[in-house]
């Protein structure tokens, strides 16, 4: 309950997410629909409540369909819903029938948008890469695992900044965040 909150609160008071708000895209989008997977998530750790799985079943693929980075979203979804179930102490076959039920319409579509990839590029899951050697090739590697800089994170600008992405923390945190 509170810790949700406070992530709603960090959500919605970043300045550069404000900037974002301002329009309605995926940048917006894909962060509410993360808030919805989260709780549902939550509610089902909790409660054991189907229509939690319910709602993770029509809240991944819309999260899917608004961006391929929440594939992690849907992973990390699903490692909770099967962690809670072992934990308590659920049969292997109502395990794996429920996983497989609330994750099928998210499977269903990455299967579509894989196939689509395929067909338009020649490969699965298609990255847009625009540049090449950007500051993350340049940068040694201890001194990208190991710094965080505060004010590119705060800045917000993921997606017109390379001070973000030089360092791995900074790059990892402000993408959960945003959902790049």
């Amino acid at each position: 309950g509170m810790a949700l909150m406070a992530g709603v609160a960090l959500l919605a008071l970043m300045p550069g997410y404000l900037f974002y708000a301002a329009r309605i895209n995926s940048d917006t989008l894909l962060p509410v629909l993360g808030v919805g997977i989260t709780a549902a998530t939550c509610a089902y750790a909790k409660s054991e409540d189907s229509r939690s799985l319910w709602a993770l079943a029509l809240l991944l693929p819309a999260a899917l369909a608004t961006k391929m980075s929440s594939l992690a979203a849907f992973g990390g979804a699903m490692f909770a819903i099967v962690l809670s179930d072992l934990q308590r102490g659920r049969p292997l076959g109502a395990l794996v029938r429920r996983s497989c039920l609330t994750a099928l319409p998210a499977l269903l579509f990455l299967a579509f948008w894989c196939f689509r990839c395929y067909e338009q590029t020649g490969t699965l899951l298609y990255v847009n890469t625009t540049r090449v050697g950007w500051p993350l090739e340049e940068e040694p590697v201890w001194r990208r695992l190991l710094s965080f800089d505060f004010v590119a994170f705060l800045q917000g600008r993921y997606c017109f900044d390379d001070a973000v992405r030089v360092s791995y923390p900074t790059a990892l945190l402000t993408s959960a965040l945003y959902g790049e």
